[in-house]
């Protein structure tokens, strides 16, 4: 009996969240303002209000802090590339910027109810890995002539070990192809992530690639080192920075806990 019980109420749930009506009222608003035209305004003001709520979000449960958002360029098309550790890196790396960022995605995450709506209200693109998907090539390349602002992870998908991994070409390719700047962030804290722990985000300043660089094969893969240097040279600054604000924290800790005993 309880067997039965235990499959119907699963069977349940599993229904209500195939068919839950976040899903559904999206889908409907989304018509509702390309019918009379104001989808652009709609999608500013859903992106601006989410940024606020994730931002809240984020500082409440992870005490997240970002450093460097003057760095990015205030206008002008631009890469934000980030070291990758966790799912919600994204989150991380492009709450600190003032600016709408169009994150990459894998294209599972658009199958996954609930999860769909809110990365699609926040601008990501769908991406099939493993292939050359030229689908969402054709929309970063829309997006940078824009002027807008496209998130990316060069090392492609999330490390095991916590170390940098090889960087894609991809990215560098983009940046000769479309001559934008790329712009480093690199992240703290979100590996082994769990409620409480401290998250801490750097920007670093944006690189533009070198005049008369063109976009062949062999720039395309010397770009790539210069960006993973960078990206390196970022990761080991910021790293003394942190392991600094560590030990003046723990002897910080140290003294007070000493003068409590006395």
């Amino acid at each position: 009996m309880v067997t039965i019980l235990n499959k119907n109420l699963k069977f349940l749930m599993k229904h209500l969240i195939k068919y839950n009506l976040f899903d559904y009222y999206y889908v409907y608003s989304q018509k509702f303002i390309k019918f009379f035209h104001i989808k652009e305004t709609m999608d500013r003001c859903t992106y601006w209000m989410g940024w606020r709520i994730y931002r809240l979000i984020v500082k409440k449960l992870w005490k997240w802090e970002y450093h460097g958002s003057a760095n990015f360029p205030s206008t002008g098309a631009c890469i934000l590339i980030a070291n990758h550790h966790h799912a919600i890196d994204p989150y991380f790396a492009g709450l600190g910027i003032y600016r709408e960022v169009n994150f990459l995605a894998k294209i599972s995450l658009f199958k996954i109810p609930i999860v769909r709506s809110l990365i699609t209200a926040f601008k990501a693109i769908p991406l099939r890995r493993g292939v050359s998907d030229q689908i969402a090539i054709r929309v970063l390349k829309e997006k940078l002539a824009n002027g807008e602002v496209i998130g990316m992870f060069p090392e492609g998908s999330r490390t095991k070990d916590g170390t940098l991994q090889k960087f894609h070409t991809g990215t560098a390719r983009l940046c000769l192809e479309m001559n934008v700047p790329y712009c480093p962030v690199v992240i703290f804290g979100s590996q082994d992530l769990h409620i409480g722990k401290k998250v801490t985000a750097f920007a670093g300043k944006p690189r533009y690639p070198p005049a008369g660089m063109s976009c062949t094969k062999e720039n395309c893969k010397v770009f790539t080192e210069i960006m993973y240097n960078d990206m390196k040279k970022l990761l080991d600054e910021k790293q003394l920075i942190i392991e600094k604000q560590n030990r003046n924290n723990s002897h910080r800790k140290n003294r007070d806990i000493f003068q409590r005993n006395l």
